[in-house]
């Protein structure tokens, strides 16, 4: 899960996968973590700082 460190906006990082690999390699799995996360999360992108595309751009637009 991703939080805006500013608004405090949350939702799943959009490059989670919807499936695992299996730590030996022999096969991929839907996880269930993954599939409830996105049906009640909406994706948010964060920078390395934390702070969601929104934040970012009244960020720059305001110092």
């Amino acid at each position: 899960m991703n939080t805006c460190i500013c608004c405090g906006s949350m939702g799943y990082n959009p490059d989670m996968p919807d499936k695992i690999t299996s730590r030996d390699g022999n096969g991929e799995y839907n996880t269930v973590f993954s599939i409830n996360i996105k049906k009640y999360f909406s994706p948010l992108r964060v920078n390395d700082m934390g702070m969601c595309a929104i934040c970012q751009k009244y960020w720059r637009e305001n110092h």
